[in-house]
């Protein structure tokens, strides 16, 4: 019976882990959002809109952390991108990831993704968590041709910057 009990227990545990883990993730990422955001000159001073493609537990998580200026929606269709100065891409395919690309670009908005390898396929800044701290690249080209003004500070920073 004891033998039973520490196996729920261990179980409980390991679960509890590993939730904790996707939640101190999940925040990090958050954050890093957030301070990407502080280094782009906005020309027009507004509320930031920021949208968040399919996720809503990020969506949560910023709006926890909102303050008056910045007003943040889960989107799951494309025609949803409109409106925004900011679109998080999370959970795209390769196709979806395109067409979203293709239309935030077009519309100047800037495109942050957590997967590091978009930076590849036109999405602005993508970052990683490594041990704790953000890596992340710049896609300068497409930043210009989008009109997204980025401080120099966030370059100098930025692990990769593609030109």
């Amino acid at each position: 019976m004891k033998i039973k009990y520490i196996y729920i227990l261990f179980c409980f545990i390991i679960i509890f882990n590993k939730v904790t883990a996707q939640n101190d993730s999940i925040i990090k990422k958050s954050e890093a959002i957030i301070n990407f955001i502080k280094f782009i000159n906005w020309k027009n001073k507004d509320i930031l809109n920021i949208k968040v493609w399919k996720n809503n537990k990020m969506t949560e998580i910023l709006k926890s952390k909102n303050n008056k200026y910045i007003n943040i929606k889960t989107i799951n269709k494309l025609d949803d991108i409109d409106n925004c100065k900011v679109l998080y891409i999370s959970n795209a395919n390769d196709e979806e990831l395109e067409k979203i690309v293709k239309k935030a670009n077009s519309k100047h908005i800037l495109t942050i993704s957590d997967n590091y390898n978009h930076v590849n396929k036109n999405v602005i800044i993508s970052f990683k968590i490594e041990q704790g701290e953000t890596r992340f690249q710049i896609n300068r080209k497409v930043a210009m041709s989008s009109e997204i003004e980025i401080n120099y500070l966030l370059y100098k920073q930025a692990k990769v910057v593609i030109d």
